[in-house]
């Protein structure tokens, strides 16, 4: 695993992707490699103390084969309040930030022949599968079938819409808060794990957890205890409260 070093890096877009959530190009000072998975640590300016920044953590949204073509990618949702995110989203084209990079273990494993991967995502959760999904080592040997469970407030905020389908996995989106007219499914993401049938391929999946504690708590409990899961099955990461100085979504 590289060691995680400082650099700059310079803005090259800032999209708006949903009302909330932004796409975040950048050109670091120095290439570097990483895992699909991995985040960087950004140094983040401090109103109570200007000579101690905060440190901000956001996964990469695309795996690193692509980014040395077309710019590292983060993907970033933005928070009222938010020391982080407020700071990226004022950034434009040509702005300068800086961190470290590369950190995490939170990486792809490539399940046992036969069996499938299911990528569970809460909001900007999705960004490391994303990289996965999209990376050289997923697709030189893809799984049985790929399903990606992404849970969003409402269908306003539903982002990288046909992508991720159009990568060749099933995508369901779990939306709580969706209108009358919304034809998906509507509940959370452990909802709609609660309604899969005890006959559902539980034992021949290999299961990646990404988002907020509580869902990937709740998650964690429905695979292990409703359905017998394997530990060594499940792989999971938590984004912590952004308004904390450690990871954030």
């Amino acid at each position: 695993m590289p060691e995680a070093r400082k650099m700059e890096c310079m803005i090259r877009e800032v999209l708006w992707i949903s009302p909330t959530v932004m796409k975040i190009r950048f050109e670091p000072s120095r290439d570097f490699h990483y895992e699909p998975g991995q985040f960087l640590s950004v140094f983040v300016p401090n109103p109570a103390n200007p000579k101690k920044p905060l440190r901000r953590a956001y996964s990469f949204a695309n795996p690193w084969e692509i980014a040395v073509r077309e710019g590292y990618e983060l993907c970033v949702r933005k928070v009222d309040g938010g020391v982080g995110t407020t700071f990226l989203s004022e950034l434009q084209p040509g702005d300068i930030f800086e961190a470290t990079a590369p950190y995490g273990d939170f990486l792809y494993r490539q399940p046992p022949h036969g069996h499938s991967v299911c990528f569970i995502a809460t909001g900007t959760g999705i960004a490391p599968f994303r990289a996965m999904i999209l990376s050289e080592k997923f697709n030189e040997a893809r799984p049985e079938k790929t399903t990606v469970l992404f849970g969003l407030s409402s269908e306003r905020e539903i982002f990288y819409q046909g992508e991720l389908e159009a990568a060749g996995v099933d995508v369901i989106h779990a939306v709580p808060g969706a209108s009358p007219g919304w034809q998906g499914f509507r509940g959370r993401v452990t909802d709609y794990l609660k309604q899969l049938p005890n006959n559902w391929a539980w034992h021949g999946t290999e299961f990646f957890i990404c988002g907020n504690p509580a869902m990937v708590v709740d998650t964690h409990k429905i695979l292990t205890q409703a359905h017998g899961v394997r530990e060594e099955a499940i792989h999971k990461e938590l984004f912590i409260n952004p308004l904390m100085e450690l990871k954030a979504s």
